[in-house]
């Protein structure tokens, strides 16, 4: 623009959109936002929930298994049963708030 006479509007909007602090002053007001948005965010109430899943024949798996479904009887604790176990799954569900 040089050797060119330009308005005082002219000249005010060129210094306005060529203003460095201006442009990071711009950034740190949108960056606030964002903090603002994720703020709110923590006043909405929060659920996890997780699944899973474990097959297992092993002799200890299954027994810690069916401990902790509360379905062990006299005879689980049979040699043959103790050393040679079915496969048994174990699903588990758990919710947090």
């Amino acid at each position: 623009m040089a050797g060119e006479v330009s308005t005082l509007k002219e000249s005010v909007a060129y210094a306005l959109q060529h203003n460095r602090q201006l442009i990071a002053d711009s950034s740190s007001v949108d960056q606030a936002h964002a903090g603002e948005d994720r703020a709110k965010g923590q006043w909405l109430p929060r659920v996890d929930l997780s699944t899973g899943v474990m097959r297992s024949n092993s002799p200890s798996g299954y027994f810690v298994s069916k401990l902790n479904q509360q379905r062990i009887t006299a005879a689980d604790f049979a040699p043959a049963a103790l050393n040679n176990p079915a496969f048994i799954n174990n699903y588990q569900t758990r919710v947090d708030a």
